[in-house]
């Protein structure tokens, strides 16, 4: 989780997102490595992506201060838009 924690302070999202993965996996810092995992999508431009990690931490980490954030980041990332056929 730490290193990938520096890798996203360096702007290295696209690095940082297989250490926040494998701290996931392993059990490390599960409900912030899912948050930051989310916040590379979002600074990647990969929305969906970010909306669903974000989604993840609300639903299985609820009362965290990660829970917290990626409400208010939904919130922010606004409804989503879905296009009829």
């Amino acid at each position: 989780y730490s290193d990938g924690a520096k890798l996203y302070a360096a702007r290295r999202y696209t690095q940082a997102i297989d250490y926040f993965r494998a701290a996931y996996t392993a059990g490390n810092q599960q409900a912030n490595s899912t948050y930051y995992l989310a916040l590379c999508y979002h600074q990647l431009g990969k929305l969906e992506d970010a909306r669903q990690a974000y989604t993840m931490v609300v639903q299985k980490f609820p009362g965290t201060p990660a829970a917290a954030n990626s409400q208010k980041m939904l919130a922010r990332l606004g409804p989503v838009v879905t296009q009829s056929a």
